[in-house]
């Protein structure tokens, strides 16, 4: 797939496109045939990278010490990001290594990378969220704030107060409680009952790829559930980039399996992203 070598489909075209690394997690467990047999569990992340190759990043079971189904990544720097759909405890990871709680409305920055040892957590809560339902379905990091997706329309009050649905993306800027809408599904889909399941900002070539729980159709082209689509915030454009299920069946994705969480980098600005253009 596009996210790992050994996946690559040979119609693709990146002209100056090159992933330096990729996070994934799916909704069910998998035994996953990617050279060599890997066992794959809901709340584990399957990663790639050229110096490493495919692996599972063990880290979430390690430390919460029970299963919990993540649904977002967000790694920038040595700070990862994640969200979960339970409320869940974990250590942070001090000297007297107390618990945290966590709620599907708050996220947990973990201070080290997968390799490193021993590891920091930190809960952050959005305000808007605190005594609310909502519940965050997708993080990434942002140019100014974290970038996120909730699973129900909800209005955040800060110091600018914003409404948002589940097929939006928004950051919040920490600083000032400050929320900004950055892709507004209104725009791009007639049909209201979409869900954004995975978002990943690329910092290099300043785009957000994000997935979505259903099918539609952007610029008279239809896309599934698990496809990955790209927006360009700077000319306002949805375009269709890969599909993970697809790329991912002939290693053994089971049927029904679907993205929870995604996180990619990238090392150089690509001039073409799509074999004929944007697809």
């Amino acid at each position: 797939m596009l996210l790992m070598a050994g996946l690559l489909l040979p119609g693709w075209c990146f002209a100056q496109l090159s992933v330096d690394q990729s996070y994934l997690s799916f909704d069910i467990d998998n035994v996953l045939e990617l050279g060599t047999s890997l066992e794959l569990v809901d709340d584990e992340i399957l990663s790639w990278s050229a110096d490493n190759g495919y692996r599972i990043e063990n880290l979430l079971s390690d430390y919460l010490g029970r299963h919990a189904d993540l649904t977002s990544i967000s790694v920038f720097n040595s700070v990862i990001g994640f969200t979960f759909d339970t409320t869940i405890k974990i250590r942070d990871g001090s000297p007297e290594n107390n618990f945290i709680t966590v709620t599907p409305h708050d996220f947990i920055l973990v201070y080290g990378t997968f390799d490193s040892a021993p590891r920091q957590f930190v809960k952050q809560t959005v305000p808007a969220l605190e005594n609310s339902r909502s519940q965050i379905d997708a993080l990434s990091s942002g140019n100014a704030g974290m970038l996120m997706s909730l699973d129900r329309t909800t209005l955040l009050d800060g110091s600018t107060s914003l409404s948002v649905g589940p097929a939006d993306v928004f950051s919040w800027k920490q600083s000032d409680n400050s929320y900004t809408l950055l892709f507004d599904a209104s725009s791009k889909f007639q049909t209201r009952e979409m869900n954004v399941t995975a978002i990943s900002w690329d910092f290099t070539g300043q785009l957000l790829y994000l997935s979505f729980d259903t099918a539609g159709i952007t610029g008279g082209k239809r896309f599934d559930a698990n496809s990955i689509l790209v927006y360009n915030p700077a000319n306002d454009t949805l375009l269709i980039w890969d599909n993970i299920a697809d790329d991912l069946t002939a290693a053994g994705l089971g049927t029904g399996a679907n993205l929870d969480a995604m996180m990619l980098t990238f090392i150089e600005r690509p001039e073409s992203i799509f074999t004929d253009g944007f697809e």
